[in-house]
């Protein structure tokens, strides 16, 4: 979950938009749906592997699996994360695409989000997101103690450079 980049809009009408970042002002085109500017990392990129090697990896739904496991970390805090509820593909018993559209039919949500990218300066526009809050997912895994952040990692391809990992507090999820 990375969090897009914050822009203030000033002023929307017509064929341009006015927006304001970190103190510049700058004219960008408004862009309309099938108009996006793509920005697409990784080679090969995920979407365009093998369906054989996708479904290995969980990027198809029918094999997509996400595993809610307490790690231990006592060596470095001397306690341990507890989970009364640890879903794990090696306990025959992870997170599946079913279960989440599950999830979806109480807990789905929709917003409007500005998509943008750190490495370019103007947005490349505005997407309509839907899906299920991560802290709806992880409280299926009852967290009793000692969560202190959600750790993630994804598929991309076989390249350790482009690996996909990242962390947020709990607090930020929870």
């Amino acid at each position: 979950m990375c969090l897009p980049a914050l822009y203030s809009w000033c002023d929307i009408g017509g064929s341009e938009t006015t927006c304001s970042r970190r103190g510049h002002r700058s004219t960008v085109a408004t862009v309309f749906q099938g108009d996006f500017y793509n920005v697409e990392r990784g080679d090969p990129l995920p979407y365009k592997l093998p369906l054989e090697q996708r479904l290995e990896v969980g990027l198809e739904q029918e094999t997509w699996t996400l595993d809610i496991t307490d790690p231990e970390d006592k060596a470095e805090t001397g306690k341990a994360c507890q989970l009364d509820n640890s879903m794990t593909k090696v306990g025959d018993n992870a997170f599946t695409f079913d279960d989440l559209m599950k999830v979806t039919e109480t807990k789905a949500v929709r917003l409007l989000k500005l998509v943008s990218c750190n490495n370019l300066f103007e947005p490349l526009g505005m997407g309509l997101w839907e899906g299920v809050p991560l802290r709806d997912v992880l409280w299926l895994a009852k967290p009793q103690a000692n969560y202190r952040s959600v750790y993630y990692d994804s598929y991309h391809n076989d390249a350790p450079k482009q690996f996909f990992q990242c962390w947020l507090p709990a607090n930020r999820v929870l």
